[in-house]
Order: structure tokens, then sequence, then C-alpha cells
């Protein structure tokens, strides 16, 4: 899910412009205020991408006669509905009917992973105490202050953020065979690029709406199409590394130069009469019709 790359987006920006001071408790109100400000800004952000990609993947059901287009605008649904979308899809030589499905159950997973460790933070921050540090004002976790019922969120913040670190590898993985299954059929000139928009960068609302007027093709045959195109297209520069007015050696096909030649003054062809219009470096020469020693 795109929101928690945004979260991290607007907290590596916020960082450069907020200042957290005061006493202890003064300061633990701004990283409350740090919080909401970072999640606000990519809560907005997520839900203009999920319209976007929403109406995106409308157009592209209607193209296809399919159903259930509102599951394009419903998160999590809409990753399995680009799946559907997709069709079948190509994992390492191996085909993958429910890609999108897949993709969908690890995504849950890492947006659980994810919302318990930034719940759990945030629930813990009253438990901190202020030290010193290269008179530097510092705050940290002092386990000692924390009740029983909230110690379960202490122990399991390093297992909630390594697990989720490891979902998001699975899930970028997942969202790569989705995608580029998808783009292949509605952008098959540079389906890897706009993969790497959506899987990787949280983009992929923006590049759904983008390619939704294309009209689906199939992938195989509009590489087979290119690749003939481009034969037919280098044949017409005759054998070899040949002159492109034809000719098997370069020249033109009886011999002589066409009349739009633009360097018919210089000689004939190899079938011409040898010079017949003179030599342009004659007045270099160092002799007659002979050309000197």
């Amino acid at each position: 899910m795109e929101f928690f790359e945004w979260t991290s987006a607007a907290q590596s920006l916020m960082l450069q412009l907020f200042q957290i001071g005061g006493t202890l408790e003064e300061a633990i109100a701004q990283v409350y205020l740090f919080y909401e400000i970072c999640l606000s800004v990519a809560g907005g952000l997520y839900v203009i991408c999920l319209v976007f990609g929403g109406i995106g993947m409308h157009a592209m059901a209607k193209k296809q006669g399919m159903k259930h287009s509102f599951l394009g605008f419903l998160p999590f649904a809409n990753t399995y509905y680009a799946g559907k979308l997709a069709g079948e899809a190509n994992f390492f030589g191996q085909k993958m009917k429910r890609a999108g499905l897949y993709a969908m159950l690890v995504e849950i997973a890492y947006v659980a992973m994810n919302a318990l460790y930034l719940t759990s933070n945030m629930c813990l921050l009253p438990y901190h105490v202020e030290y010193k540090e290269n008179d530097l004002r510092l705050m940290k976790l002092d386990p000692s202050l924390i009740p029983d019922n909230m110690l379960w969120m202490y122990d399991g913040m390093r297992w909630f953020s390594l697990l989720a670190y490891l979902l998001s590898f699975v899930e970028i993985i997942l969202f790569c065979v989705v995608f580029n299954a998808l783009y292949r059929k509605y952008y098959a000139r540079g389906p890897f690029l706009m993969t790497f928009l959506s899987a990787v960068l949280p983009l992929r609302g923006f590049v759904l709406f983008a390619v939704r007027n294309n009209a689906p093709v199939d992938y195989n045959e509009y590489m087979r199409r290119r690749a003939e195109d481009f034969a037919r297209r280098s044949a017409g520069y005759g054998d070899g590394y040949g002159s492109p007015y034809g000719g098997a050696n370069g020249g033109a096909p009886n011999g002589n130069p066409p009349a739009d030649d633009p360097f018919s003054d210089f000689g004939g062809g190899s079938g011409g009469s040898g010079g017949n219009n003179g030599d342009p470096f004659e007045e270099f020469s160092g002799g007659g019709k002979g050309g000197g020693n």
C-alpha cells in the first residue's frame, strides 16, 4: 500500500523543517504533532492516488468488458483487480493465474506489520525519558515505565519492523509480476518503466490513469510485428551494408546512379563510363588526361 511509502516521504521532508525542543512533555507533544502532520499528508496523497487508479482501472475494465470495476477504488481490492485486468502473469518462466490475489495477501500482511509498529511507537511515546549525549538532549524509551498490559508492544516492535521489512521485498516482487503483465497489455512500448513507477515507487494510481485510454494488445504479437517491421525496413537498404539507393553492391539496380543522385557529378557507378563527367580535381593533377606521374 502506497500510504506508508508516502508517510516515509513526508517524514523525510518534515525532519528537515520540524524542530523539537522545550521540556520532555513539550517534546513528546511535538512528536505527536509531527506524526499527525505526516500521516495527514500521506493519507491525502494516498486518497488521490486511489481515486486516479480507480478511474484508470474502471476505463480498462470497460474496454475488456469486465464487471465489478468498483474494486479498483478500494484499498487492497485494487491490487487484486489489477491482477484480474492483467490476466495470466509470468514469474521467472512460470505462469501465474492468481498473481493479483497473492500480491493482495502480502500487501495486507505488510500493512498490518507497519500499522502495528507505528501504533506501538505512538502509544509508547509517553514512556520516554530524557538523557544527554555530547551536550545534546535526547529521548529514549524506558521499559520500566511501561504498564504490563502494553509490554507486548515493546517486545513486538522489533519483530513488527523486521517482518514489515521482509514483506516489503516480497510485495515488490509480486507487484512487479502483476504490473509488468498489466502494462504489457496497456503500454507495450515501455512496460518496464511503468512497472517500476507502480511497484517500486508509490505512483501506480497516476500511471494507471495515464494509460487508461490505451487499447489492450497481445505483447508477444506486438513484439513480433515490431521485429518484422524492423527487418522489413532493414531489407530496404540492400544486402549487407549497401547504399540506400539499392543494388547488391551498394549501387543502383542498373549500375547507374539515380536521377537525383547528389554525387552523380563525380563519376559513374560501378557500371558507368568511368568518369565521363570529368575529374573535379583535374587542376591539381600533374598532367593531362593521364593524370601525371
